[in-house]
């Protein structure tokens, strides 16, 4: 990268236009919370001056418009990480709700006593107490990959763990404490062997990273294993989204209820997309 590239990308960004302590600042903390480049500072100041309304549940102007933005950046989102369709993407609050629903949702339904969940020794803890209360709930066990000494993953180890038992694996791509960069496609292709389900969590440092969230090693590469990836992560600041397989949707409670096409006291009728926005 040349620096004149690195001029080009900083000039994007508003709040690098500024001295710290005397020199001009330079940020690190992406992990955590990402700076705005001005052409979505401009997207956000143009919707609450011309398009705030409600979507998906209004019948005017401002309303369609800002549900078209919404189903845009859907399909943005989906060409990004390549997903398959854009049904497939789900908007969440970040990666700490995605995994909650997956948890509260697919994993009360298909986690059983005597069921095994597998994470790393270098998880979030976002991608922890989950799958700890999951399994308090149904008498699951989670078991973690160790950690060897040099900050990565024991492979071994990790290969010796899988089992019929295991019904799920929950693996971060980049680990924000260590920073290790997991090899999820061999760690994915070796739990399709084992027919369990993966979760990837991807956050803000991996989505620049076009092919790393879902394709090459969920997904594409691991081609006919597709339908064993089940739900992939991806966050950027305090926005995220929750990849969840098409044949898996209808797998999961719904969630955040608020909308039914049949309401009444002793009915209660869902709307297929009604996971969440």
């Amino acid at each position: 990268m040349t620096q004149a590239l690195i001029n080009h990308i900083r000039a994007q960004f508003p709040a690098l236009h500024q001295d710290v302590n005397g020199k001009p600042l330079v940020y690190l903390d992406n992990g955590a919370t990402t700076q705005k480049p001005q052409c979505v500072i401009d997207a956000l100041s143009e919707y609450y001056r011309l398009n705030n309304s409600n979507v998906h549940r209004g019948a005017h102007t401002l309303s369609d418009r800002a549900t078209q933005q919404f189903e845009d950046a859907r399909k943005t989102l989906q060409a990004f990480l390549n997903a398959a369709k854009a049904e497939e993407i789900v908007w969440t609050r970040g990666t700490t709700e995605s995994i909650n629903i997956v948890a509260a949702t697919w994993g009360r339904q298909n986690i059983k006593a005597g069921d095994e969940i597998l994470v790393t020794g270098m998880e979030h803890h976002s991608n922890i107490v989950p799958w700890q209360m999951l399994c308090e709930h149904t008498g699951a066990t989670l078991r973690p990959i160790p950690v060897k000494d040099n900050g990565e993953l024991d492979m071994n180890a990790y290969a010796d763990m899988l089992s019929d038992k295991v019904k799920l694996v929950s693996v971060v791509h980049v680990s924000n404490a260590l920073g290790t960069i997991n090899p999820v496609e061999h760690m994915v292709e070796q739990a399709c062997a084992s027919r369990c389900r993966q979760v990837l969590s991807a956050k803000t440092n991996e989505t620049a990273r076009r092919d790393s969230i879902v394709e090459p090693h969920p997904a594409a590469s691991v081609g006919q294993h597709r339908h064993e990836f089940a739900f992939a992560f991806c966050q950027a600041a305090h926005d995220g989204a929750l990849i969840v397989l098409t044949e898996i949707d209808c797998q999961l409670l719904p969630w955040l209820i608020d909308l039914a096409v049949d309401l009444a006291l002793d009915n209660l009728r869902p709307r297929d997309s009604e996971l969440v926005l």
